[in-house]
């Protein structure tokens, strides 16, 4: 969920904070009537807005005053289509410093890896050694012995972890 305060910027530079909250993703009526309640609209003395305040549940969302309202409303459509997996790895990824675009494509293209329910490297590591038969050739005498707690901390030093509320996730490059 996203949502803005669109604020008249001449207004706001008279002294006088007008501002309308919009939920996006919007329609065109929605946003246009959201132009014409803060008095920004064609043939008047106001052209500009601006984002003066926003909500957001992703986490490491950041917007800036000045970001184009369509682009803005174009996210949040996208993001309208994510599961809740899909939302938390898009938020990990722009918690870990990539851009917005990059994680969304990231996420529309399935560059990653949600490790669901694990706390740890070691978590991580058990579940992916199961999941692609790492230790499936070596005796069952033998299995009990792997060190995933080392393995992991290889997986991490090699990869690209997040950890996240719900176990971590795996950028892949």
């Amino acid at each position: 969920m996203i949502e803005i305060c669109l604020t008249n910027l001449g207004k706001y530079n008279e002294g006088e904070l007008i501002y309308s909250r919009l939920v996006l993703p919007a329609t065109t009526e929605e946003i246009q009537t959201a132009y014409d309640e803060i008095g920004v609209a064609d043939g008047t003395m106001y052209e500009e807005a601006f984002i003066s305040d926003y909500e957001t549940d992703i986490n490491g969302l950041s917007i800036s005053e000045y970001a184009s309202l369509d682009d803005l409303n174009e996210l949040a459509e996208e993001l309208e289509n994510f599961d809740e997996y899909e939302l938390e790895a898009f938020g990990a990824m722009l918690d870990a410093g990539l851009d917005t675009d990059e994680a969304l494509q990231k996420v529309q293209d399935n560059e990653y890896r949600l490790y669901d329910g694990c706390y740890s490297m070691a978590e991580v590591a058990e579940m992916y050694a199961d999941e692609t038969g790492l230790l499936y050739s070596m005796p069952d005498e033998l299995r009990m012995y792997f060190d995933f707690e080392a393995y992991g901390r290889d997986m991490e030093i090699n990869g690209h972890f997040i950890e996240t509320d719900s176990g971590y996730i795996e950028i892949f490059n």
